[in-house]
C-alpha cells in the first residue's frame, strides 16, 4: 500500500513542489494509515524543493502532526540547507519553544528531530 500511494502522489505531482507541500499538510496524511503520504511528500520536498521551499516547509510545520511526517519534514529543511540558515533555525527554535510552552508531550516528542536540526543548520551558518 505505502509503495501504490506513493507511486500516486509521485505520479499526481511530478516535480511541483507546492503540490507536495499540500499533501505533507493534509489531515488524512497525518495519520497512520496515510502517513506514507505524508513521509513520500518529505523526500520529494527535498529533491525538488530549494531555500523558498525550506521557508515554505517550515511555516506548514504546524499542521504536520505526525511524528514520522515531522521527522521527514526536519530532514528534508536540513537536506535544504547545505550552508545552514540561520533565520531558519530562528523560526524553528520559535517553533520548539510555543510547543514547549504548550505541556503537550506529543508535540515536545515530535520536536526533538527538529532541534537537532536546528543546532546543525545554526552551526552551517556560522
Amino acid at each position: 500500500d505505502a509503495f501504490k500511494n506513493g507511486s500516486g502522489l509521485v505520479k499526481s505531482c511530478a516535480d511541483r513542489v507546492d503540490c507536495y507541500l499540500a499533501n505533507i499538510e493534509k489531515p488524512e496524511n497525518q495519520e497512520k494509515a496515510g502517513q506514507s503520504i505524508g513521509i513520500k511528500a518529505g523526500y520529494m520536498i527535498a529533491i525538488y524543493g530549494n531555500d523558498k521551499t525550506r521557508s515554505d516547509l517550515i511555516d506548514r510545520l504546524g499542521s504536520i502532526e505526525n511524528a514520522a511526517v515531522r521527522f521527514v519534514a526536519g530532514e528534508a529543511i536540513d537536506f535544504l540547507s547545505p550552508k545552514g540558515s540561520k533565520d531558519a533555525a530562528d523560526a524553528l527554535e520559535k517553533i520548539i519553544d510555543k510547543d514547549a510552552k504548550t505541556a503537550d508531550k506529543d508535540k515536545i516528542a515530535g520536536d526533538a528531530p527538529l532541534k537537532q536540526v536546528m543546532y546543525r543548520i545554526r552551526a552551517r551558518a556560522e
